[in-house]
């Protein structure tokens, strides 16, 4: 493992006062250059986890935006290698429009120029008020937001690996996703597509499935079709994608735990329950003086219900004095 030290010009604010007499802080953009780190990693460092394969639209060698012209494609299977470090997924960046991709990869240098293009065509707001512009030894210096400028770029170059000549961008975990279009009995249909997720600790979407799941996936992939009388997508599915699993511990999505989660999170939010009885106990215990809000049109839903959660017991009282 070695990083790449890149250096990149960006701009960043300064804050100033104009003299010590000026109360008004002004802004001003600077320019400066900071070394931006890429990590590189050799292929014993940076494993092939998965082998991602879909139907798409393919064109061989385009790099440019008239090379992918509707003509020259092919849509057949096409595989692509997601690498593993650190426990995060990463693909290699191809030259791509839209959903049709090209046979050549973007290399390191692309997107290490992309990544100075940005930054150094990026304008920094600042403020209109230019009567007092910033004078050499009469103006103050309040703070700058150079280091945090900085931040977001190196920020932004974390989500690359530099490989065997190549940019891998981090991306989210294959899953197989059942989706269904129009009204059923064939007028639109049922799929089974990839999808990447990027936060599926949290997904529990039940038409989702990982890696290790292509069986069920196909299988509920096939009885979903039946329950919406899409005849014509029996028995298809199985050709359409496949996620080859090479490194077991990159495959994390569980739908079982994320409802778990989910339910958990549910029951957490809704905190304890009181009664009616409790809410007028409560008022009881008032001193007869006291002025209590209620929100407009509420008593009738204290009325029809038996309980309600603590915390909603707040958005019935506005406020109490």
């Amino acid at each position: 493992m070695k990083t790449l030290n890149v250096g990149i010009t960006y701009n960043f604010i300064q804050y100033y006062l104009p003299t010590k007499r000026h109360k008004q802080e002004r802004s001003r953009e600077m320019t400066t250059t900071a070394d931006i780190k890429f990590l590189e990693l050799d292929d014993s460092e940076f494993p092939v986890a998965m082998k991602v394969t879909k139907n798409q639209s393919v064109y061989e060698g385009a790099k440019e935006a008239e090379d992918f012209n509707g003509k020259d494609s092919e849509y057949k299977p096409f595989t692509e290698d997601l690498r593993y470090y650190n426990g995060k997924l990463y693909k290699a960046l191809r030259y791509n429009y839209g959903a049709a991709v090209s046979t050549e990869f973007l290399s390191a240098e692309n997107i290490i120029n992309g990544i100075k293009s940005c930054y150094g065509k990026e304008r920094c707001y600042v403020s209109s008020c230019t009567d007092f512009p910033y004078e050499e030894g009469k103006s103050i210096i309040l703070g700058d937001e150079k280091q945090a400028a900085a931040e977001k770029i190196q920020k932004n170059a974390d989500r690359y690996i530099l490989c065997d000549g190549k940019a891998w961008e981090e991306c989210g975990e294959p899953v197989y996703h059942i989706q269904t279009f129009g009204l059923g009995n064939n007028h639109g249909g049922t799929g089974l597509f990839i999808e990447y997720l990027r936060d599926p600790e949290n997904n529990n979407n039940e038409y989702y499935f990982n890696a290790n799941e292509r069986t069920k996936a196909l299988e509920e992939a096939d009885n979903t079709a039946k329950r919406r009388g899409d005849t014509e997508d029996l028995g298809t599915f199985a050709d359409c994608c496949n996620i080859e699993v090479l490194l077991p511990e990159a495959v994390k999505y569980d739908r079982n735990r994320a409802r778990n989660r989910r339910i958990m999170q549910e029951e957490e939010n809704a905190g304890e329950t009181i009664t009616i009885g409790d809410i007028m106990a409560k008022f009881a215990e008032l001193d007869p003086s006291t002025k209590v809000f209620l929100k407009k049109d509420r008593w009738s839903d204290i009325e029809k219900i038996e309980s309600i959660s603590r915390n909603a017991l707040g958005s019935l009282i506005l406020t109490a004095n």
